[in-house]
């Protein structure tokens, strides 16, 4: 009753008091030693979890409160940078990571090497009521916005610093969403100072590359992602005749859609539901099949048909970045079309950008086998970032100085009995390099430039920026 009563009094003071901190929760905590176990990193910090809510606006501009997760280091005497994590497309309310989902670990992952990191868990998840508005972009945006104002109250409370220097970076619809805060954010002075995004696998143009893909004769692994468009869009916009889902959708595919709206089913139950029944009638699962013949012809032939409208004012990719901008994809993914990345970067160097790179981090992977190689090259970009910003010791990695730099053959330890190292390259490409008597080989490595991490006897880590002659 107390924190009903605490919200409703947030949400009655909102006009006066924007992006306000409502409360927080300690989740639980990651040792550092457990993120080296668990993903080979040498982290600096062991990382605690908390869900903040905080005050916002939902899509008809009513306030509201939303959540999402707050990752801090265990220590508190940095000037810490912070790193907005977007999440992926989530199967149910919960699976987000104000409430520990499964990709909670990835920003813990970076505040383990030394950055304050959230992830908001958008509106119509978590805490938010209603229909969760996916891939739309004015509200990822917005919300992450807010939390991130939130947090810095959230900071001030615990005794943290941040320089406010910020790194953007998402997964998936996660990308898109990254990629629509950092439209804003490069717009609108929020009083941060943007350092580099790293947007992974994301649908930025939802219009044309991710439009042909749904609506082709190409068989699709995860067709609930049309229907959780459209009730989104609907949301937004009014897509559906007289609002009703049956007008737009055919009758089964329909009732499917709407149990998943009622949260009666996750969107992963409905998106097996509707394969099978796709097979079934069709052969094959193919999206556009649980569309109505004529809403399907009537979007096809005119651009100005309101899902069009409504699929162009979520696009997020015709701008130019004034930060280094990566926009990573594997070639081979089977939910988002890696067009979108090529598409992004063409407009974005088109419009004067010289700034952005588009890059295939692993040909052979799909949607799920991409996020690895995805999220160490954004690692080893972020972190090249924090040295180049002449912070040359991050977070606690205390200096062990490597000579000589650059070397060709071997190089030293100078302080410090190292017991493990490896290199990680641009590509986020991990090597291995044998440690003896604080002197290692690097003969094996291509040339080039990389990071060095290192731990020593003692447990501490560091890592190095070094480069293969």
């Amino acid at each position: 009753m107390r924190t009903l009563l605490w919200l409703m009094f947030y949400l009655m003071i909102q006009p006066l008091f924007a992006q306000t901190l409502v409360n927080s929760t300690f989740l639980k905590s990651y040792p550092k030693n457990y993120i080296f176990a668990e993903f080979g990193l040498f982290a600096s910090y062991d990382v605690d979890l908390y869900r903040i809510n905080y005050t916002t606006k939902d899509v008809d501009g009513m306030a509201t409160v939303a959540s999402g997760l707050v990752c801090l280091p265990d220590v508190k005497t940095q000037g810490y940078p912070m790193l907005v994590y977007q999440h992926g497309t989530a199967g149910e309310r919960y699976e987000v990571p104000g409430y520990l989902s499964y990709e909670n670990v990835l920003p813990s992952i970076f505040t383990s090497l030394g950055f304050i990191s959230i992830a908001p868990d958008y509106l119509g998840l978590g805490i938010e009521p209603g229909i969760h508005p996916y891939v739309h972009a004015d509200s990822e945006a917005w919300a992450a916005v807010d939390m991130l104002k939130a947090t810095l109250q959230f900071l001030e409370q615990k005794g943290y610093n941040s320089n406010k220097h910020l790194f953007l970076t998402g997964y998936s619809q996660g990308g898109h969403a990254s990629m629509a805060l950092h439209r804003r954010l490069e717009q609108d002075d929020e009083g941060f100072t943007l350092k580099a995004a790293s947007h992974m696998s994301g649908p930025y143009s939802i219009s044309t590359s991710m439009k042909d893909l749904l609506l082709s004769d190409q068989e699709y692994g995860t067709v609930a992602y049309l229907a959780n468009v459209a009730l989104s869009y609907n949301e937004v916009y009014g897509i559906f005749p007289g609002n009703d889902v049956f007008r737009f959708f055919k009758a089964d595919y329909a009732k499917m859609i709407k149990k998943f709206a009622a949260e009666e089913i996750t969107l992963w139950e409905m998106n097996a539901l509707m394969i099978d029944s796709l097979e079934a009638q069709y052969g094959g699962a193919k999206p556009k099949f649980m569309i109505h013949d004529s809403i399907l012809q009537a979007i096809n032939a005119d651009t100005n048909h309101i899902v069009n409208v409504a699929l162009r004012d979520n696009d997020v990719y015709d701008w130019a970045p004034g930060i280094p901008t990566r926009l990573l994809y594997c070639l081979m993914d089977d939910q988002v079309a890696y067009q979108n990345s090529l598409v992004a970067e063409a407009a974005m160097k088109k419009n004067g950008s010289t700034q952005v790179l588009a890059i295939d981090v692993k040909s052979s992977a799909n949607h799920t086998d991409c996020v690895s190689p995805a999220v160490t090259s954004t690692l080893f970009f972020f972190l090249s970032y924090l040295e180049l910003s002449g912070n040359d010791e991050i977070g606690e990695f205390k200096g062990e100085e490597i000579y000589p730099n650059p070397a060709s053959d071997y190089i030293n330890f100078k302080n410090g009995e190292v017991t493990q190292a490896k290199a990680i390259d641009a590509q986020g490409r991990t090597f291995p390099i044998e440690v003896s008597d604080n002197k290692a080989e690097v003969n094996h490595l291509p040339m080039g430039a990389y990071f060095i991490l290192t731990q020593k006897r003692d447990g501490s880590t560091g890592v190095h920026r070094f480069i293969r002659n």
